[in-house]
């Protein structure tokens, strides 16, 4: 983002390079709110209370709506992360990019990860 702000302020307002500089500016800064909110959108704080009873267990059909709720959750989160990495690709070789930071993101999580990996080592 400071890149592209110093690029939009080093033009005049009107200019090719501005209007360029501007729209790069905003594509950049698009996926950043919705990958935030996705992630904190279903971050709960639980105070722990020792006295309480234990839960009891969900609904099977409760438990399928949590888990396929969490994984278009995670799908969006990928989504857009991804978005954002297409975008700054445009930067790889440039000073201050970090090749490690901005990866695609394959999987939904590392269990999923783990998973396709011992599906690939278990294939014949």
């Amino acid at each position: 983002m400071p890149r592209l702000e110093s690029l939009r302020r080093a033009h005049d307002s009107g200019t090719e390079e501005h209007r360029t500089a501007a729209a790069l500016v905003e594509a950049v800064s698009a996926p950043v709110p919705a990958i935030e909110s996705e992630i904190r959108g279903t971050e709960k704080v639980r105070i722990a209370d020792p006295s309480a009873r234990p839960l009891t267990p969900a609904p099977a059909s409760a438990e399928s709506e949590r888990i396929a709720k969490e994984k278009r959750r995670l799908g969006m989160i990928r989504e857009y992360w991804n978005q954002l990495c297409g975008i700054v690709h445009t930067w790889r070789g440039s000073d201050g990019y970090d090749q490690a930071r901005w990866q695609q993101a394959t999987f939904l999580d590392a269990s999923a990860e783990a998973e396709y990996h011992r599906y690939r080592t278990a294939a014949p």
